[in-house]
């Protein structure tokens, strides 16, 4: 995604950051000199900016009027069930991911009946409730995004299924499951990530474009790792945090899309190139609200 080539201009070479995608029959690109004495991860970051402002965030702009204007439109009643309805699915395909047994009909029978399903874990049913109460308090919530409140959701989602690990940063190494991507080993190294994501996410948080913003958050958080289980679900319950309070549609990444997803956070990862994540995030976000640039 992010290559790095080289002009020649008046005998002199320049390196630059360059970016090509294919807008209908055409290719494009996008492109930032790199300054030779300036810090190439901070140039990286603003070449990522440049990229997201210039290519996606003019549709997602968009994307958030519509989507402002009919929820204006809808009664209160509308909204709780347009809400409602968006959190099963969220609950539904968040948790499929990650292995939860429950069918999508298994899932709202638990959410809106109270109904335990046969034959499935106890444990798969319980973090179906604990994720739909997340989900519902995030809702109405306006706190800032800290660790506290991450580890309160972590708390929440396995205080019931397994208390041992509940709302508890992990003092050991983990694997995920088909990956070469080995996340930090250490407490220490998982405490200085974390560290260094807040210490980002509160420096660029009122200046970052809202989505990039979420998008990256919720990449360098799931990076991290920094519990032994539910850091997908974490990390996207993050992502619909920040998106739904600077007023934009949240994003259920479907089950039916995981392989993609997997492989990018992997590929994004392994190649140190978060402009890898941040092409398909925006790409998968637009194509799920597609509805409101038709509207349009």
């Amino acid at each position: 995604m992010t290559s790095i080539t080289t002009k020649t201009i008046k005998g002199k070479k320049y390196k630059y950051f360059k970016y090509n995608y294919r807008e209908g029959n055409e290719t494009k690109d996008i492109e930032m000199s790199i300054r030779a004495n300036g810090d190439l991860e901070q140039q990286k970051e603003r070449f990522v900016v440049k990229v997201v402002n210039q290519r996606w965030v003019p549709a997602v702009d968009k994307i958030k009027n519509r989507y402002q204007e009919d929820l204006s439109r809808y009664t209160f009643t509308t909204k709780e069930k347009f809400f409602e309805d968006f959190g099963i699915r969220f609950t539904h395909h968040t948790s499929k991911i990650e292995g939860n047994t429950l069918g999508y009909r298994d899932v709202v029978s638990v959410i809106l009946n109270d109904a335990t399903p046969n034959n499935r874990p106890i444990s798969d049913v319980e973090e179906i409730q604990a994720h739909i109460r997340i989900y519902r308090e995030m809702l109405n919530s306006t706190e800032n995004l800290t660790l506290p409140l991450i580890l309160k959701w972590h708390q929440t989602l396995f205080g019931s299924s397994n208390p041992q690990i509940a709302g508890e940063i992990r003092n050991s190494p983990v694997f995920i499951a088909g990956s070469n991507y080995v996340p930090p080993a250490s407490r220490f190294e998982v405490d200085f990530g974390l560290d260094n994501l807040f210490r980002w996410y509160n420096t660029n948080r009122d200046t970052i474009h809202p989505v990039l913003l979420a998008c990256i958050v919720k990449f360098r958080f799931v990076s991290v790792h920094p519990f032994d289980d539910g850091n997908g679900r974490i990390s996207r319950v993050i992502m619909n945090y920040l998106l739904h309070q600077a007023g934009y549609p949240m994003f259920n990444i479907e089950f039916k899309i995981r392989k993609g997803y997997f492989n990018v956070l992997e590929a994004a990862n392994l190649k140190e190139d978060e402009l890898r994540f941040v092409h398909w995030f925006f790409t998968h976000y637009i194509k799920s609200n597609q509805r409101y640039l038709e509207k349009m």
